[in-house]
């Protein structure tokens, strides 16, 4: 499915009555102010190649993963057979961010001493804790240790707004992640600006701009009611489009969903942001 990179709408236009609404299009989301919460990292939305040494990446909103050989003989590298980071005997791997007080790791396989250079380390591997903006683990002179994602709390650069796995309360970001586990995305695929955030779906079978938006409504959650019912209209550069638009009530949180043809595709946007007025 196609990702695209995409635009803010103009919020609250819904709400005072207009019917247009901003296509996506222009700059990739992104910046450097800087943001503090929870954000899940899965090492297969690296993009790094299978057997392939290349294993420094960033991810927004600005977590970097840097694995090296160091003393040992092998060189780290991921797999996507058990889609996992792969770290051998004497290597070392550093996440930094802009601050990081906790990182909970979730393994493939652990059966390697696992050493911070900051704060401390939980015995069974699976949770470190401290304060640094730095963390390089080494490992011992046997075993290896296979990382398949890390849940990181601190602060990062960016304007995408990170997922509080454990809060109650629905977010901008804990509503987009509800949709794409119903789209079986990863999070990686949310795009941000300006806090809204953005998913691209194409679908396969649908023939029209209304088939493309309805699809659509099938992978909302069951706490989103219908705000506006479906209806076609325009964007804002003139193009048609089909629109509906659900909302959480508690929250005041919107979801549009609209379609749009490009390249003889029939593109499903959904559009997450909260009104504040």
């Amino acid at each position: 499915m196609k990702k695209l990179l995409l635009l803010p709408l103009l919020l609250g236009m819904l709400l005072t009555g207009c019917g247009e609404e901003t296509k996506p299009g222009g700059d990739t989301p992104g910046g450097d102010q800087p943001v503090t919460g929870t954000f899940t990292f899965v090492m297969k939305d690296f993009n790094w190649e299978s057997d392939n040494a290349g294993t420094n990446a960033t991810m927004d909103p600005g977590f970097t993963i840097e694995a090296s050989k160091e003393g040992g003989s092998a060189i780290p590298k991921y797999y996507d057979t058990d889609e996992s980071l792969r770290i051998y005997a004497n290597n070392t791997v550093t996440f930094s961010a802009d601050n990081i007080t906790k990182i909970t790791f979730e393994y493939v396989r652990s059966d390697a001493d696992f050493t911070p250079d900051a704060g401390s380390l939980s015995q069974d591997k699976l949770v470190w804790t401290g304060e640094s903006s730095s963390i390089t683990f080494t490992l011992g002179a046997s075993g290896q240790i296979r990382i398949k994602k890390v849940t990181v709390t601190g602060t990062f650069s960016g304007e995408i707004t990170p997922i509080d796995p454990t809060g109650d309360e629905k977010t901008v970001a804990s509503i987009a992640k509800d949709i794409c586990t119903e789209l079986e995305y990863s999070e990686s695929d949310i795009q941000w600006d300006e806090g809204v955030a953005y998913l691209a779906v194409t679908f396969e079978g649908v023939t029209n701009l209304e088939e493309a938006c309805l699809a659509g409504i099938d992978y909302l959650p069951d706490y989103l009611v219908e705000y506006l019912a479906p209806a076609s209209d325009t964007w804002d550069d003139g193009s048609e489009g089909y629109f509906v638009t659900y909302f959480e009530e508690s929250s005041n949180i919107f979801v549009d969903i609209g379609s749009y043809l490009e390249s003889e595709e029939y593109v499903t946007q959904f559009s997450i942001y909260q009104e504040t007025e």
